[in-house]
């Protein structure tokens, strides 16, 4: 009775505060606010504990039959997503409210088939209705869920939209194919025949396709939306001198950290081309000018232990979001050729990866597990991992695990020190 009251109190609250939110007059400025800041650890704890209530609130309410079909009619929800950044739909509504006829016009498509697009769009959040005016019709304007997909908006997720849709979602489909033949080709490769994984997969594509590479890069950039300030907060970074970013991309991350730590050396390694994206963004005029007299941006390859760069004592080389990429070999190679580039230096190595727990229980958010499988569906036998296999895996790689850093993300830093050689 008592739990049944309060799930009533909360929908009540909620009601009320969406209520209440619908009657503030429209403001695109409003919807440019920065969410990238942590809350302080209690009210993200608090935070956490409501949602999996909420959730667990929601699924009870709701048939079986009814939920599986909202899980299986979520592809829709990547696709009408997909088109409304694809079509900069979000940017166009910046300067007012515009009528589906209007939008179709402004991106050279139908009037009709736009004003369906729109609608299934609002649906959901992503869009809504503008206050009607005598004579102007039903007119569209951005929500927070669409401001987000603007170029412009401080956490920007419209490249990361456009690569989960373009990339992630055609591997993500043919993983029964891949289930049903797991001694053939992974998914992606079912995929993008044209591109295997044998002869680079995703990254020979991006090599291919520069424009695809691009909206990767910024894809990378936009996961500073989704925890990147706590991650330089939780993180043990104010014990180091000089920090290396092994598989950095443009330097995004690492720009946070020398903004947050003024007397921070740091190094960025990535491929020829990345660095070429990242020279762009920490030039005169780049995104990232401000600390660029601190960073050294070098062409490398981390399978190749030379390109590493040479360890000072005092370093802390990391890697986000690397290891998942990759099978049990090449992690091992990975890992091995940092080892090397360590040689006897005193220094740390941290890995950000999804915090999943070991398997006697399941974690949350459950996104984390949909990360895992598209691993397995963009690179076959790569994975998120549990401390367990953190530990092993380190082991084999020359590595002693020493801790685990939790952050309000998704992210746990693995800290690790070098075996003696």
């Amino acid at each position: 009775m008592l739990s049944g009251k309060l799930v009533g109190v909360v929908v009540l609250a909620m009601a009320v505060l969406m209520g209440a939110s619908n009657l503030k007059p429209h403001s695109e400025i409003a919807l440019l606010s920065d969410w990238s800041a942590p809350p302080p650890w209690p009210i993200f704890i608090a935070l956490n504990a409501l949602a999996v209530a909420l959730r667990a609130a929601s699924d009870a309410l709701t048939p079986p039959p009814i939920k599986i079909m909202e899980l299986t009619t979520g592809y829709q929800h990547t696709i009408l997503v997909h088109v409304a950044q694809k079509f900069k739909i979000p940017d166009l509504l910046a300067d007012g409210p515009l009528s589906a006829a209007e939008i179709a016009t402004k991106v050279g498509s139908d009037a009709q088939y736009m004003e369906r697009i729109m609608y299934a769009c609002a649906a959901n959040g992503v869009f809504k209705l503008a206050a009607s005016e005598p004579g102007k019709g039903h007119r569209f304007v951005n929500t927070a869920l669409s401001a987000v997909l603007r170029v412009d908006h401080p956490n920007s997720m419209r490249s990361m939209v456009g690569h989960q849709a373009e990339e992630g979602y055609p591997a993500f489909g043919r993983l029964a194919d891949f289930l049903a033949k797991p001694n053939g080709p992974i998914a992606w490769d079912l995929a993008f025949p044209e591109y295997p994984f044998a002869k680079g997969g995703i990254w020979s594509l991006f090599e291919a396709n520069p424009d695809r590479e691009a909206q990767f890069g910024r894809a990378m950039t936009s996961l500073d939306s989704l925890g990147a300030k706590a991650m330089v907060e939780d993180g043990p970074w104010a014990r180091f001198t000089r920090v290396v970013d092994v598989g950095g991309g443009r330097g995004h991350f690492m720009h946070r950290l020398l903004e947050a730590h003024p007397a921070l050396q740091g190094v960025v390694v990535d491929r020829a081309p990345v660095i070429e994206l990242a020279k762009k963004a920490w030039g005169n005029g780049g995104e990232f000018t401000a600390a660029a007299g601190r960073v050294k941006l070098q062409a490398g390859d981390f399978f190749q232990a030379s390109s590493i760069p040479i360890a000072k004592n005092g370093d802390g080389y990391y890697m986000r979001y690397i290891l998942h990429d990759w099978p049990l070999k090449e992690a091992l190679t990975i890992l091995r050729n940092v080892r090397a580039a360590i040689g006897a230096a005193n220094v740390t190595l941290l890995l950000g990866e999804c915090a999943l727990p070991d398997h006697d229980k399941v974690g949350v958010p459950p996104v984390m597990y949909g990360i895992d499988v598209l691993m397995m569906a963009v690179f076959g036998g790569a994975q998120e991992r549990t401390p367990a296999q953190w530990k092993d895996l380190l082991s084999q790689g020359g590595f002693e695990l020493v801790d685990f850093h939790a952050t309000r993300s998704l992210v746990h830093w693995v800290e690790a020190k070098p075996k003696p050689i």
